[in-house]
C-alpha cells in the first residue's frame, strides 16, 4: 500500500505542467485577417489565412478550409478546417478523415495545434470556444511538457483560468497514444497557478492498474511555491519499509520558507523533521531545523529523542558582523541511529558556536569575541569555551606608526621593520562523565599577549634575507605546585591560586634567492633549455624554558633523590611550558626545468618540462642522526599524460638486522621510499586519430541515502558505477591506471604493484556493460571486482550490478524521467549492509 501511494502522489504532482497546458484553450478565440471582428471586446486584429474562405448565413459564418491558420497576439491556432459562428459567438477548430489505421481507427490530417509563445504546442482533435462565456472544449488534447506527455480525453474552460479534465493521463514516454505507463485520473479540477484536485488516481503499466488512491489535492505553480513534498520510498533491515520526507512545503516570500516533513517506518513508526530558513542579500541569513522521534530504533521502545540545529550569520554593517550555529540532541547515539545524512552518522562531534567580529576602518585593528562547545559522541566529554576575546594589529611599519608618514617606494633598512600584536583573554572548561553517571568537571582562564617583529632586508642585490623574533606573554590565575609527601612518599601536585606571568619566545631567520641557467641543445625545434633554481635555507631557536633561570619549573627530590621537574603552568588556559630547546636549520631546493621550441614557421611556444623539489633540515641538538631525510617530488609530462613521483633518500646506514638506522653515513644516500602513477584511456577514436570530445568525467560520488538507519560498515566504493555505465558514449573504452610504491623500510613487502582497470561496452544503443577491477600484481591477486549492466528500456531503465568480491549485487529498474526515478523496483541482499 505504502508504494502505491508513493506512485500516485508521484503522478499528481507532475501532472501539473500538463493541465496547465489546457489554459491554452482561451486564446483558441481567433479572428480574421480581413477584421471581422466579433462584437465582443478584443484587444487586438485577429489575422487569418487559409486555402478556401468562405462565407455563409448572410456573413455570420466564417469557413476556413485547407491549411487554415488563424493569429492573434501570441497566439496561433493552425487545422485543417476553422469555422467562426458570428452570431453564436462560438469557435470551432477539427481535422478531416484521412485513412484508417492498422486496428481500423480513424486517422485525420490537419487536427488542430495550438501555440502560445514560451509554451509547448497543444493539439486536439477538436477545439470549442465561446466568445461571450468566454469557455472552450478540446476533445482528445495532447501536450508535451517537462518532464513528459499529457493527454485528456475532454478538457473544459468553465472560468477564467479554472479547467475541468475528465479522463486525463500523464507519462514520460513518447507514445503518447499508446504509453507504456501512465497516471490516470477520471476528474481533475485545475485552477491554473493555484492548485490541481484529481479523483480518484490510478497507476497503469501496460495498461494494467497497480496502484490506486480516492483522491489528491497539490500546488499548481513555476518556481519556487508552496506545496506537497514528494516523499521517498525504501526499505531498510532494521526500520523495515518506509516513506521519507513527506509533508509540506512553505514559501511565503522571497526571503523566508520552511518545510515540515515525516519519517515513517513500518517497525518504527512515525519521526518529524522541520527546517525553516531565512536569506535577506547582504545583511543577514541562517536556517532553524528540529526533528524527533519517540521510539528507540533498536529496541521499537517508546523514548523521547529530539535533535535542534541553528545558523546564523548577519552583517549588521560594513565593518560588524554576527556568526553562529549550534547543534543539540537529546542522547549521544540520535545522530548514529536516526540521521538520514552520511556525513552526519559518521561525524564524531557536535559543535556550537557564535561569534561577534569588529574592524575599524583605516586602521589595522581589528577586534572578536565568541564562545563554542564541543561535545565528542564516543567519550561523552563536553569542553567549552566562554568567553574568548581577541584584539589583533595585523603587520604594521614600525617607521610608519612612530613618524606617521607613509612609506615611498624605495625604502631604508629600518624603514622594512615591521611588527605586529594581538591580545586575547579567554576562559574555558570541560565536563567528563563518570561510570556513576556524575561528572568531573575542570576550569581555567588567562590572557595572553602576542607581538612579533620582521625585518626583510636585500642584501648583496640577490638574496632576500627576513628575520624575524616571536614574543609571547601568558597571565594565569593558577599555578601548579609540587612537593614531596613524607607519610606517602610521592610528590603531591596541587592547584594554586595566585596570578603568574611567563614569557616565552623565538626566533628565526631565512633567506632564499633565484638563479637562472640557460643551455641550446639546439635538437630539432628544441633550441633552448631554461633552468631555473630557487635554494632557501631557514633557522629557527626556540630555548629550553625549563631551565631553573626562568623560573617556570619546579624541581622536586623523589624518594631516590633524583630531581623530578614539574610544570607550573601545566594545563593552563595557554598549554605548558615549552621544555625542549629546538636549533633546526631547514634546506630547501627547487629546480624548474623549460624549453623553448621554434617550429619551420618560426612560431615559438614554451613548456615546463620537470619540475624537481628537494628538502631536508639538520637538527643540531639531536644526539645523532641529525639530518632528516631528503624528500624529493618530481613532476613531468610524457605523451601529453601528466607523471608525479615522491621519493625519499636517508643519509644513514641500517643496522645489521635492519630495524633501525645507525650513526654512520652512506656513501651516497639511499632511496627509502618511492611511489608514482600512472594512468591512460584507449577507446575505439584512440586509433582514428578523432579525439574524443566533450569527454566525460566519472560521476561523483552520488550515493544515495537509505534512510535513518543506514549502515556503511562494509562499504568499499563510494563511486556511482550505475550512472557512469548509463554515460558510455562510445562503442568501447578502457582506461588503465598503474600504481607502484617501494619502501624499503617495510620488509615483509617492500614493493607494491596495483593495476586499476576500467573497460566500457556499448552492444547496442540500449544495452551498456562495464567492469571495474584492481589487481595487486605483487602477489597475483585481484583484490576488487564489479560488473554493471545497464538497459535502456525506453521510458523505463534497468541496471544490474555485482560485485563478486564482497557477494553483493543490487537490480533496479525506474522510470527514466529523472523527475519520476523515485518510482524503481529494487532487489539487493536482505542480510548485506554494503552500501554503494
Amino acid at each position: 500500500m505504502i508504494r502505491r501511494i508513493i506512485h500516485i502522489i508521484l503522478f499528481c504532482l507532475v501532472s501539473v505542467p500538463a493541465l496547465m497546458a489546457a489554459d491554452s484553450l482561451q486564446v483558441a478565440v481567433a479572428d480574421t485577417q480581413q477584421t471581422t471582428t466579433p462584437k465582443n471586446s478584443l484587444t487586438s486584429p485577429i489575422k487569418y489565412w487559409a486555402d478556401a474562405i468562405s462565407l455563409g448565413d448572410q456573413g455570420n459564418m466564417i469557413y476556413l478550409s485547407g491549411n487554415a491558420k488563424i493569429v492573434y497576439q501570441d497566439m496561433t491556432l493552425t487545422a485543417a478546417r476553422i469555422r467562426i459562428d458570428q452570431k453564436a459567438r462560438v469557435l470551432y477548430a477539427y481535422g478531416v478523415a484521412d485513412s484508417v489505421d492498422a486496428d481500423g481507427n480513424l486517422v485525420q490530417r490537419g487536427i488542430p495545434v495550438f501555440k502560445e509563445k514560451g509554451q509547448e504546442p497543444l493539439t486536439g482533435e477538436v477545439i470549442e470556444y465561446n466568445f461571450e462565456t468566454e469557455r472552450g472544449k478540446i476533445s482528445m488534447g495532447k501536450t508535451s511538457m517537462e518532464p513528459g506527455y499529457y493527454r485528456g480525453r475532454r478538457i473544459n474552460r468553465i472560468a477564467d483560468s479554472t479547467l475541468l479534465v475528465e479522463d486525463g493521463i500523464f507519462t514520460s514516454c513518447e507514445h503518447i497514444d499508446h504509453p507504456h505507463y501512465y497516471f490516470q485520473s477520471q476528474h481533475i479540477r485545475l485552477k491554473v497557478k493555484d492548485e490541481v484536485i484529481a479523483e480518484p488516481i490510478v497507476f497503469y503499466i501496460a495498461d494494467v492498474p497497480l496502484a490506486w488512491l480516492p483522491f489528491g489535492v497539490f500546488p499548481n505553480k513555476k518556481g519556487r511555491h508552496s506545496g506537497i513534498v514528494i516523499p521517498k520510498y525504501g526499505e531498510n533491515r532494521v526500520g523495515g519499509r518506509f516513506l521519507r520526507s513527506m509533508g509540506y512545503y512553505w514559501a511565503p516570500n522571497d526571503y523566508f520558507d520552511a518545510s515540515f516533513l515525516t519519517d515513517y517506518y513500518d517497525r518504527l513508526g512515525f519521526g518529524f523533521r522541520s527546517t525553516m530558513r531565512y536569506n535577506v542579500r547582504y545583511k543577514l541569513n541562517g536556517s532553524i531545523s528540529g526533528s524527533y522521534f519517540p521510539r528507540n530504533p533498536s529496541t521499537g521502545a517508546k523514548t523521547e529523542r529530539w535533535q535542534f540545529r541553528f545558523s546564523h550569520r548577519q552583517q549588521v554593517d560594513p565593518t560588524l558582523s554576527i556568526s553562529g550555529s549550534g547543534n543539540f540532541m537529546s542522547d549521544r547515539r540520535y545522530v548514529r541511529d536516526l540521521s538520514p545524512n552520511v556525513d552526519e552518522r559518521l561525524n564524531q562531534n557536535i559543535t556550537s558556536s557564535l561569534t561577534l567580529s569588529k574592524r575599524w576602518k583605516g586602521t589595522k585593528n581589528s577586534l572578536s569575541a565568541s564562545m563554542s562547545r564541543n561535545e565528542n559522541l564516543q567519550t561523552g566529554r563536553v569542553g567549552y569555551v566562554f568567553p574568548s576575546i581577541s584584539f589583533n594589529r595585523s603587520k604594521t611599519s614600525i617607521y610608519e606608526t612612530l613618524t606617521g608618514k607613509k612609506l615611498g617606494g624605495r625604502k631604508t633598512w629600518y624603514q622594512n621593520i615591521y611588527f605586529s600584536y594581538n591580545s586575547s583573554l579567554i576562559r574555558k572548561g570541560s565536563k567528563i562523565p563518570k561510570p556513576d553517571s556524575t561528572f568531573t568537571e575542570s576550569q581555567t582562564q588567562g590572557i595572553q599577549h602576542r607581538m612579533g617583529f620582521s625585518a626583510p632586508q636585500k642584501i648583496f642585490k640577490y638574496v632576500s634575507l627576513n628575520p624575524s623574533l616571536s614574543l609571547k606573554e601568558d597571565w594565569v590565575d593558577e599555578v601548579k605546585q609540587a612537593a614531596y609527601n613524607e607519610e606517602t612518599k610521592t610528590i603531591d601536585v596541587t592547584s594554586k591560586k595566585q596570578f603568574a606571568a611567563r614569557h616565552t619566545f623565538s626566533a628565526s631567520v631565512s633567506a632564499k634567492t633565484t638563479l637562472f641557467g640557460l643551455f641550446e641543445p639546439n635538437i630539432g625545434s628544441f633550441k633552448y633549455l631554461r633552468h631555473k633554481l630557487d635554494p632557501s635555507v631557514s633557522f629557527n631557536w626556540t630555548p629550553d624554558f625549563s631551565d631553573p633561570d626562568y623560573g617556570y619549573f619546579d624541581y622536586v627530590a623523589d624518594s631516590n633523590h633524583v630531581l623530578q621537574k614539574f610544570d607550573r603552568f601545566a594545563g593552563s588556559a595557554y598549554g605548558g611550558t615549552s621544555s625542549r630547546e629546538s636549533r633546526r636549520i631547514s634546506m630547501r631546493l627547487g629546480n624548474l626545468f623549460q624549453g623553448k621550441f621554434v617550429d619551420e614557421n618560426g612560431k615559438e611556444t614554451k613548456r615546463d618540462l620537470l619540475t624537481v623539489n628537494m628538502a631536508t633540515a639538520y637538527n643540531y641538538l639531536a644526539d645523532s642522526l641529525r639530518w632528516s631525510n631528503i624528500t624529493t617530488n618530481l613532476r613531468t609530462k610524457i605523451l601529453g599524460k601528466s607523471i608525479s613521483v615522491r621519493m625519499t633518500h636517508g643519509f644513514y646506514r641500517r643496522n645489521a638486522t635492519n630495524t633501525r638506522f645507525v650513526n654512520r653515513f652512506e656513501r651516497f644516500p639511499k632511496l627509502l621510499t618511492l611511489s608514482t602513477s600512472l594512468g591512460f584511456t584507449l577507446n575505439n577514436r584512440t586509433f582514428s586519430g578523432q579525439k574524443e570530445k566533450n569527454a566525460k568525467k566519472p560521476a561523483a560520488d552520488q550515493t544515495e541515502e537509505s534512510g535513518i538507519l543506514q549502515d556503511r560498515s562494509q562499504m568499499i566504493e563510494r563511486h556511482d558505477y550505475r550512472k557512469e555505465t548509463k554515460n558510455i558514449s562510445v562503442p568501447w573504452s578502457t582506461s588503465l591506471n598503474l600504481n607502484y610504491s617501494y619502501n624499503r623500510l617495510n620488509t615483509a613487502q617492500p614493493q607494491r604493484l596495483d593495476l586499476s582497470a576500467r573497460a566500457n561496452f556499448q552492444l547496442t544503443p540500449g544495452w551498456k556493460i562495464s567492469w571495474n577491477g584492481r589487481f595487486d600484481l605483487v602477489n597475483g591477486e585481484m583484490s576488487y571486482q564489479r560488473f554493471d549492466i545497464y538497459r535502456d528500456l525506453h521510458c523505463w531503465e534497468m541496471s544490474f550490478g555485482w560485485q563478486p568480491t564482497v557477494g553483493y549485487y543490487a537490480f533496479q529498474i525506474n522510470i527514466k524521467a529523472s523527475a519520476l526515478q523515485d518510482i524503481k523496483l529494487t532487489k539487493h541482499p536482505t542480510n548485506s549492509s554494503y552500501l554503494r
